[in-house]
């Protein structure tokens, strides 16, 4: 499991999906213990983050057909749509 199989589209789905999902976890947590920090600690932690987040949905993008059941990849390509639309709004949300 290397980073370059993610990006390209080589890697199982089900590595990818679930290894996203505890890697995001982990910003997650380190978010709810920043609470109060510096603003310019935050800031940092949501830019990581966003980068974090547009990596992991880009290769499961990428790595959806890559199951044993062509559902599992457009069931996966729902979710990552779903995902950036309501992670754009709450972005532009807190924006204004």
């Amino acid at each position: 499991m290397t980073i370059s199989r993610w990006w390209k589209g080589e890697e199982r789905l089900v590595i990818v999906y679930w290894s996203s999902l505890a890697i995001l976890a982990v910003f997650h947590v380190i978010g709810l213990a920043l609470d109060g920090a510096p603003t310019g600690a935050i800031l940092v932690l949501n830019t990581i983050s966003i980068c974090v987040y547009a990596f992991c949905a880009f290769s499961i993008w990428q790595c959806a057909f890559n199951a044993k059941h062509r559902i599992w990849g457009y069931l996966a390509r729902t979710q990552v749509t779903f995902g950036v639309i309501s992670t754009v709004g709450l972005l532009l949300k807190g924006a204004s």
